[in-house]
């Protein structure tokens, strides 16, 4: 429960939170939830998965870096709370021990 926020306060949930598997993500009375990317440690965003209940959007994992957009509006969220496994930032597949290298880098 070790989040930090920076941007736009109109895309922020009001509580963030997880359970070392799922990100919890709380906007309340129906409100308008923007899209939500994981950030790679090279900058890339992916869009990720989650699922709405009730207030609560959940995120099929925990990541370092989200960043919420709706139009030009961002707001990135960070983790920083220690690793809680061995797996570190996300490496550019969907596994988090395969990584991804790009030839001639």
């Amino acid at each position: 429960m070790n989040y930090t926020v920076q941007g736009d306060s109109a895309l922020q949930p009001t509580e963030i939170s997880d359970n070392g598997e799922f990100t919890v993500l709380r906007y309340p009375g129906h409100a308008d939830i923007p899209s939500i990317f994981a950030v790679d440690v090279d900058g890339t965003e992916t869009i990720v998965p989650y699922d709405v209940r009730e207030d609560f959007v959940v995120i099929h994992a925990v990541y370092r870096q989200l960043r919420l957009r709706r139009g030009a509006t961002v707001l990135c969220i960070y983790n920083e709370a220690p690793l809680r496994n061995d797996r570190g930032d996300r490496t550019g597949t969907v596994s988090n021990v395969v990584e991804r290298k790009v030839k001639g880098q």
